[in-house]
């Protein structure tokens, strides 16, 4: 199957229906009423001139639906010929339909509206409606017309997208210079269309060729860009689930978090419940910190996917319904605005685990709960969603030596280097059975030299923007939470 068919089958797919999705294209998404005078934008999304002129903010307008700036005044826009021209048709057709909007065209010209006779026919080229006596004479002036007249029960028939179809058809274009001349010729190097005395006046030495070859090299050469598109499209899709299970690991976790630290406050005297107010406001910080970064990449790739999305569906239009002149007018435009999108990169995203390490230290009454702290390690693949959530019953070390020296400060010094010496040199990840996870307890230890304790952390993922296979700044994308409380153990 060739590119064009499948792209044709494509539009057909995307039109299937398809009054209600045909006109949809034709809603204004800032006033929700058809719109009027539309302006495509450089994100190929399409909106009435006079709300753009209200979203307008300095010296461009962003667009409400994918944030993208477009410089410039509304006013000054490319307009979308596209749209504007197929709101003229799907008028028609709904005129067709609507029998008592009807007048012979004719017959509308000669006499009162009111003395008109009811149409029968129309007219593809015209444009026009007639009765059954006008239709003979137009069929004996306008020989070369004959071919294109339709009976109106015929196009009542059709819907929307095969009325367009129809409609979709080579009709002769005049040089704006050469009002008596048709435009046959595409000039390469100055990238104008041409009647042959403009070929002969201004462009004789250039590179022209004729405007059906020129057109369908426009039409293969969107099709190809659009192709190129797509594919980045899957890639930007693929980040956003990334994007969104990462926000949904970090808010889930935020709340693993949040029930073991009002757990170890439930199980403590009243004087330490200032500290359980400390601590959760100090979590909110940090995941607020962590889910912003993160929703802002979710923020613009979701915008790419929109860009990609309106541009798909404005080429399959363009490539289903366009004339020539459309064609030649909007190509400039849309085939930009697919070279930017396909020159984006969607964000890889890699994984690296930051630790808050919760260093308990029960010497000081006033920091009983401990302290959250920050340290980095690196992560070969994403936590396992299905990982439990550690308790209090029974859990491991977790901890570098290092930082579990750290925590044996205020410990009987003899036994901390005891059980310092005995401490695996990496991490240990904390592991608990399923049916355990709903009974955490709070053991708390304590004696008269004080204790040991270790270590609740945060996990984290950070994504990277990968840009010609360089790595940029590692600071995108951060923190997704998991707890983990080691408990005291006596130093008699």
């Amino acid at each position: 199957m060739s590119n064009e068919q499948q792209s044709e089958r494509t539009a057909i797919a995307m039109a299937t229906g398809s009054e209600v999705r045909v006109e949809e294209c034709f809603q204004c998404l800032l006033c929700n009423q058809p719109v009027t005078k539309p302006k495509l934008l450089q994100c190929l999304h399409t909106f009435c001139v006079d709300c753009l002129q209200q979203e307008r903010s300095g010296t461009g307008v962003k667009c409400p639906i994918c944030e993208m700036v477009t410089r410039g005044d509304p006013s000054s826009l490319q307009d979308n010929i596209l749209v504007a021209n197929l709101q003229n048709k799907v008028k028609k057709h709904h005129q067709i339909l609507d029998t008592a909007e009807l007048s012979c065209t004719s017959c509308e010209a000669s006499t009162s509206p009111e003395a008109s006779t009811p149409p029968e026919f129309m007219c593809l080229e015209c444009d026009k409606f007639l009765c059954s006596k006008c239709f003979h004479i137009h069929q004996v002036l306008m020989i070369d017309h004959q071919k294109h007249v339709q009976t109106l029960g015929t196009l009542r028939k059709l819907d929307s997208d095969e009325f367009l179809k129809i409609l979709t058809r080579p009709k002769h274009l005049f040089c704006s210079t050469h009002d008596d001349q048709q435009i046959s010729l595409y000039c390469r190097t100055c990238s104008v269309w041409l009647c042959v005395l403009c070929l002969v006046l201004e462009h004789k030495d250039h590179n022209c060729c004729g405007i059906r070859k020129q057109i369908v090299t426009f039409k293969n050469d969107l099709r190809e860009t659009l192709g190129s598109v797509q594919e980045n499209e899957t890639k930007f899709s693929k980040t956003q689930e990334d994007l969104e299970m990462l926000v949904d690991k970090l808010n889930n976790d935020k709340y693993k978090m949040e029930e073991l630290i009002n757990a170890r406050v439930r199980a403590a005297i009243e004087k330490v419940k200032e500290e359980e107010s400390r601590l959760l406001n100090e979590l909110k910080d940090l995941h607020s910190a962590r889910v912003q970064k993160l929703q802002e990449s979710l923020t613009r790739t979701e915008n790419t996917l929109k860009r990609m999305t309106v541009s798909k569906t404005l080429v399959s239009q363009l490539l289903r319904y366009a004339t020539e002149q459309e064609i030649l007018e909007l190509q400039g435009t849309v085939k930009s605005a697919l070279h930017g999108l396909q020159r984006e990169q969607p964000l890889d995203v890699q994984m690296e685990n930051t630790v808050i390490n919760f260093q308990e230290c029960w010497a000081l009454p006033k920091k009983m709960l401990g302290n959250l702290i920050i340290s980095k390690m690196k992560l070969n693949s994403v936590p396992d969603e299905n990982v439990q959530l550690p308790q209090y019953n029974n859990p491991e070390r977790c901890g570098t030596k290092d930082s579990m020296q750290r925590s044996l400060k205020y410990c009987d010094k003899r036994k901390c280097d005891a059980q310092a010496e005995t401490l695996p040199p990496m991490k240990q990840c904390v592991k608990e059975e399923a049916s355990k996870s709903a009974e955490a307890t709070v053991t708390i230890s304590s004696s008269k030299n004080s204790t040991c304790s270790s270590v609740p952390c945060i996990e984290s993922v950070t994504s990277y923007a990968r840009d010609n296979e360089k790595q940029t700044d590692s600071s995108t994308l951060d923190t997704v939470v998991e707890l983990i409380q080691i408990d005291s153990e006596d130093s008699n």
